[in-house]
């Protein structure tokens, strides 16, 4: 029978899936529903759900674990797309010529941030596998997440990796400056390579952002061989939230699901453009997912 959300109780047995926006299930059928159940299906403000009419004896130790695990990966790839939701709507604003807003910025992107340590490489390709097409805006975020995933893992405390997500997410707000055609191009050229100047100038002033964090988002494109841009920084010139968001962009420029062929990329780039130590913080992540 159907049985509204709020009206559910711990113990009830699902007798249909529950689906959610994309139509895929959230909670499956057959699961008995644990406060924990309950309070993630109000999550996504569904208004009724049919369960049975009995409850079931037997134990659901594995069915709650399941939910744990992939459900809650569910519920951050959830929290990732209302980011990248909001992150195109300031984006459009930008091109309209409205300042930036570092306050709505934090607002969605704090609580991300937060979560993102407590994830693993997993659910950052399971945000691959759940998106039709790399769209502009689904890389801005993932690039952040990633940024701040890898902060992390190399021990910056919390203040730093905030920095560097926030960094990562905002060193492609100077596209929002650019001609659409530009901005639609594959190909560099001198206009398409100083926009990491443009993005530079347009939070150059921001007081929540710290000067390391602003220099990395100048700095977001440079290799430490010297063939990046906009200047062409080498070496120890390139700063260390820089190589991290570096390392981060190529992760989201290759946009696969296999870890095999993102290893791939990025061990060819470390020979003398990434910094090995990053790479290889990504890379040890990315090893226990390979089949």
């Amino acid at each position: 029978m159907e049985v509204k959300v709020n009206h559910l109780t711990p113990g009830m047995l699902l007798e249909k899936d529950v689906l959610g926006k994309s139509g895929n299930p959230i909670v499956e059928k057959n699961t008995k529903l644990t406060e924990t159940h309950i309070e993630f299906i109000k999550h996504f403000l569904i208004d009724k759900v049919t369960v049975a009419t009995s409850r079931i004896q037997s134990s659901t130790s594995d069915n709650e674990q399941r939910f744990l695990s992939i459900h809650g990966n569910q519920l951050f790839i959830e929290e990732f797309e209302q980011a990248v939701f909001h992150y195109e709507k300031l984006f459009i604003s930008w091109q309209n010529n409205v300042p930036v807003n570092m306050y709505k910025i934090r607002e969605f992107c704090i609580p991300l941030f937060e979560k993102t340590i407590d994830q693993n490489m997993e659910t950052f390709l399971l945000l691959f596998a759940n998106s039709e097409q790399n769209s502009f805006f689904q890389n801005g975020i993932a690039k952040s997440i990633i940024s701040v995933y890898l902060s992390y893992k190399l021990g910056f405390e919390k203040k730093d990796w905030l920095q560097i997500g926030l960094a990562a997410l905002m060193s492609d707000c100077g596209k929002a400056t650019l001609e659409p055609s530009v901005f639609k191009s594959k190909l560099p050229n001198s206009t398409w390579q100083k926009y990491p100047v443009f993005s530079y100038k347009m939070i150059e002033n921001e007081p929540t952002l710290t000067q390391q964090a602003k220099i990395a988002i100048l700095q977001h494109h440079e290799y430490l061989d010297g063939s990046g841009f906009p200047a062409k920084s080498k070496g120890h010139k390139v700063k260390m939230y820089a190589r991290i968001i570096a390392v981060s962009n190529m992760f989201t420029t290759v946009y696969s699901t296999s870890p095999k062929e993102i290893i791939s990329v990025l061990e060819d780039y470390r020979i003398n453009k990434l910094d090995k130590l990053v790479v290889d913080t990504l890379v040890n992540e990315l090893q226990g997912f390979i089949e």
